[in-house]
């Protein structure tokens, strides 16, 4: 397979406000604010078994929203379309998450927009560099759902990018 190359323009998440960015093929198609987000989904709490906390698969609690209505919200039924075989979930610092839109389509992907165990507001540290996984956190609330089964858990979100892979 290969990757069509899609550069990387982050700027938009310099500023204090968060927003969350749905990108088509690479190229911008909107970027609404949590605000915006929260006045269009609703949100649940969830407890997730993650496998970044210290100690591992420690139960957190996160408030987000079905991944599948933020695809939904954000893509419309293009996310659903054969022209595209892929979604890339793209970090701030660049690092990007790449899998099959089919797992995306699965009961249990939750985009959380809070560390629902810390009442100040703040993220408990994820992952061997102890990063904060805030903006936006991908999680999974199925005991399968885990990387090792192509479910992804990225960290700091600040976009999505519908992709179609070439064989």
């Amino acid at each position: 397979m290969r990757l069509l190359f899609v550069p990387l323009l982050l700027a938009s998440f310099a500023s204090a406000e968060t927003k969350l960015e749905f990108r088509v093929s690479g190229k911008s198609d909107s970027a609404p604010t949590l605000e915006q987000l929260k006045s269009k989904l609703t949100s649940k709490t969830v407890a997730v078994k993650s496998p970044f906390t210290d100690p591992p698969y420690r139960t957190k609690n996160y408030e987000g929203f079905a991944l599948r209505e933020v695809l939904d919200l954000g893509f419309g039924q293009r996310w659903l379309s054969p022209e595209y075989s892929h979604i890339a979930f793209v970090a701030l610092d660049g690092y990007t998450a790449i899998f099959a839109l089919s797992k995306a389509e699965e009961e249990g992907g939750v985009l959380a927009f809070r560390d629902a165990d810390r009442a100040d507001g703040s993220w408990e540290p994820v992952g061997t560099r102890k990063s904060d996984p805030g903006p936006f956190f991908t999680v999974w609330i199925g005991t399968a759902q885990s990387t090792a089964n192509e479910c992804p858990w990225p960290w700091q979100v600040a976009a999505r990018n519908l992709i179609r892979l070439e064989d």
